[in-house]
């Protein structure tokens, strides 16, 4: 490269994948819920899975680096069992430059009120 010279660089940001499963209290999987990954600093979207399998995986792609709040809903649109509006824990999730973050499990809570 000369004095003065322009030369070409591409930065690429980093982007996780973060895998896991949705189970009731018992640990039997939750399928057919929406898995949702939301940065707690706000300045990058909102990442969902559309809705996870029969065997309660999930898999959020495009995750880039920070901290997000995981969580499971009802995926009205995919499941009659699920109309009723109900919900996961929520799961801190640290995602760093330097390794894919460890699999997470979200289990799935029904509130008192829908038994």
């Amino acid at each position: 490269v000369r004095d003065h010279e322009t030369v070409p660089v591409e930065i690429k940001m980093a982007k996780r994948v973060l895998r896991g499963r949705v189970v009731d209290q018992g640990r039997k999987p939750v399928g057919g819920v929406r898995v949702l990954g939301w940065p707690q600093n706000r300045s990058n979207s909102l990442v969902s899975a559309m809705s996870n399998a029969a065997d309660g995986s999930f898999v959020l792609q495009g995750l880039a680096l920070g901290v997000y709040q995981v969580y499971a809903v009802s995926d009205k649109a995919s499941s009659p069992e699920l109309r009723q509006e109900r919900f996961s824990e929520t799961v801190l999730v640290d995602v760093q430059a330097d390794q894919e973050p460890a699999p997470v499990e979200l289990i799935w809570a029904v509130p008192d009120s829908q038994g």
